[in-house]
């Protein structure tokens, strides 16, 4: 789905607010409860290259009454309009679990079942205008994110950010890692008199340990793992992920494998950040 706008609606207890905080996430620019006499003076092209997604519902009866020119209005953005309905028990159940108050016990005093009943003789006419309906009477939250990530694929640009960090073990484990690995068993270049005050980031050092094995069956094991491990945590909804990758001082086997992770983990698209926490301290060991 690639157009500019989208706007939300549906019924109360649906999962609008979920939708449009998941819909943020994928990197939409969202805006909840607007006034549907709102709409008409968005500026789409003030959001750069962000889609935008919009929520309008029974809150404002405005927009029950102005619902006939919907369609000319979002066709005004080459948008779409995306309906979320529920079954009517589930929503007393949610209603209930939540202790909420639908909108129409107190715009309208009526009672819960009611109030239910009466939004959905009210937004049948909108259901029908939607290009989009989606009925979450059976979905959970989890189920919820699936669906945004198979609709909303092209608009994950802060979907999942990866940072990557080098650290000396010497001068303590990055506090805010998620996953640590330990390089210490490879070849440590600090005891070559050449290399000893330079870094991995150096090319001579880089070459200095591809000549072990080790090296390159660790980077091979080791970007398998990480990329298992990613695709994991994406269906579990992570948005962040930290890597740190510590030796001894933190100055050359560290950021030598850490940069090569960074580096295969951009060739596969995702957007990464790299920090050698500890390659400029003291070296002596």
């Amino acid at each position: 789905m690639s157009d500019k706008l989208i706007l939300i609606t549906g019924l109360s207890g649906s999962g609008k607010s979920s939708l449009i905080s998941l819909l943020e996430d994928t990197g939409f620019f969202t805006i909840e409860n607007l006034p549907f006499s709102m709409i008409n003076f968005l500026s789409i092209k003030d959001y750069r290259d962000a889609p935008v997604a919009v929520v309008s519902d029974i809150r404002d009866l405005a927009f029950i009454e102005d619902s006939d020119r919907l369609n000319d209005l979002i066709g005004k953005f080459s948008g779409k309009i995306l309906f979320m309905t529920t079954r009517s028990d589930v929503l007393l159940s949610r209603f209930r679990q939540t202790r909420r108050i639908h909108p129409l016990t107190v715009l309208k005093n009526l009672n819960l079942k009611d109030a239910i009943k009466e939004e959905r003789e009210l937004l049948s006419p909108i259901q029908k205008k939607a290009d989009i309906s989606l009925d979450t009477s059976l979905m959970d939250l989890p189920d919820l994110k699936r669906w945004v990530k198979k609709q909303f694929f092209s608009y994950k640009n802060t979907l999942f950010r990866i940072s990557i960090i080098s650290f000396g073990y010497k001068f303590s484990i990055p506090p805010e890692s998620d996953l640590v690995f330990d390089v210490r068993f490879l070849p440590n270049p600090y005891f070559e008199k050449s290399l000893r005050k330079k870094s991995g980031l150096d090319k001579s050092v880089q070459q200095w340990m591809q000549r072990s094995p080790l090296t390159d069956q660790l980077k091979q094991k080791l970007s398998a793992f990480i990329s298992y491990l990613i695709e994991q945590y994406k269906q579990e909804g992570k948005k962040y992920l930290t890597i740190s990758i510590g030796c001894t001082g933190g100055r050359h086997r560290s950021p030598f494998i850490a940069t090569y992770i960074k580096e295969f983990l951009e060739s596969k698209k995702y957007e990464v950040d790299i920090y050698h926490k500890d390659i400029d301290k003291n070296y002596e060991q």
